[in-house]
């Protein structure tokens, strides 16, 4: 008897935390700022797996001050609690204070660090960052290949700054093996949807081909779809 009403408070305290948890993103959804600070901030402190989310937003609405003062030291805090346990909008959005020195010290190594920890869990804006700082050394060891990696995954997304990116490694054979067809079908891509660098690079590269290079470039292009 004892064990059971054990477990029947437990599960009317996870209700109620459940409950402040929805309620507290219902508010946030809502422009409710204040209301979803109260909710979540207290959520995030009970509820132990949902806690990182309930940290994230809070971290957030420090970070925009939206339901309280902008306090980006508060912001930290809170992102640093929620990205150690694996919440990946928290790593990203930590890996940028890191870089730009609001609430913390500027560290370009621990804005790499976070970045590749939510590149690696998938995170579009981490990988695009990743690649750029690979390529040129900034906070990590300078790679090419890694850039290259990175890029691609961006790029196949549909990316356009990341398509011409990787469109000049495969017309240089930085990262990757030198290949024009590759590069031009990443320009004519990123062309198509109005960059203007891609549609010049497109023109420069173009005058390297021949017929058949350019005409499988196209078709390459056509085909196309982002994964």
């Amino acid at each position: 008897m004892k064990k059971l009403l054990c477990l029947f408070v437990f599960w009317l305290c996870a209700s109620a935390i459940w409950a402040d948890y929805q309620a507290g993103l219902n508010a946030y959804k809502q422009g409710d700022y204040a209301m979803a600070m109260k909710l979540l901030r207290m959520a995030a402190e009970k509820d132990t797996t949902r806690a990182p989310h309930c940290q994230y937003y809070v971290g957030l609405m420090y970070e925009n001050g939206d339901g309280t003062q902008k306090d980006y030291i508060e912001a930290a805090k809170w992102y640093s609690r929620a990205a150690a346990e694996g919440q990946i909008d928290a790593q990203l959005h930590l890996a940028y204070l890191f870089r730009e020195g609001k609430g913390l010290p500027v560290s370009l190594a621990q804005a790499g660090f976070w970045f590749r920890k939510a590149a690696e869990m998938g995170n579009l804006r981490a990988q695009k960052e990743l690649a750029g700082m690979c390529l040129e050394g900034i906070g990590v060891d300078r790679n090419a290949v890694e850039a290259a990696k990175w890029f691609h995954k961006v790029a196949e997304k549909g990316d356009v700054a990341s398509q011409v990116k990787l469109g000049d490694l495969c017309a240089k054979g930085l990262g990757v093996s030198l290949n024009l067809v590759e590069a031009q079908m990443w320009y004519i891509l990123a062309d198509k949807k109005g960059d203007r660098e891609a549609a010049k690079k497109r023109a420069e590269n173009a005058k390297l081909m021949n017929p058949n290079q350019l005409f499988e470039a196209e078709k390459l292009a056509k085909e196309f779809r982002p994964k």
